[in-house]
């Protein structure tokens, strides 16, 4: 539950220290397969190489924001004062970034992440962010499982 998050409390601080901006949940799909069947060492790899495509995407945009993770297989993008056009473009070209293999030794993999978008405004309230990302990226994960079914 949200309430269980790791780095609840850096996202709300970031939150509550930027006037305006938009938040992003980033959730790598079906992260538990992967753990089942090829081990933690790999899921682990999985997620360093995950939290890696996202900065270079970001980072060919020069944006100096991190990237959190708040959940085994979720991550967290504050990003302030960008139109939503921009973010929905950074948002495609994450998606687009993963499509790349994952090589790991002897082991090729395929993954796919859901995004969920919601904007925020200086005096919001930061539970009511949290919620609204994580029902946007919920309802992007839904979607992504319908297209590939």
């Amino acid at each position: 539950m949200i309430n269980k998050e790791m780095n609840k409390d850096i996202i709300i601080n970031k939150i509550n220290s930027i006037n305006s901006g938009f938040i992003l949940d980033i959730d790598i799909d079906h992260f538990q397969q992967i753990n089942e069947k090829y081990g933690f060492n790999i899921g682990d790899k999985v997620l360093i190489e995950v939290s890696e495509r996202i900065k270079n995407v970001l980072n060919k945009y020069k944006l100096n924001v991190d990237v959190t993770r708040i959940n085994a297989d979720e991550f967290v993008v504050i990003i302030k004062d960008k139109p939503k056009e921009f973010i929905e473009k950074i948002s495609s070209e994450i998606i687009n970034i993963m499509t790349k293999e994952f090589v790991f030794d002897e082991i090729t993999l395929n993954v796919t992440v859901s995004i969920g978008i919601s904007s925020f405004t200086v005096g919001c309230n930061d539970e009511e962010v949290i919620k609204s990302v994580k029902e946007a990226m919920i309802l992007a994960k839904k979607v992504e499982e319908i297209s590939t079914s």
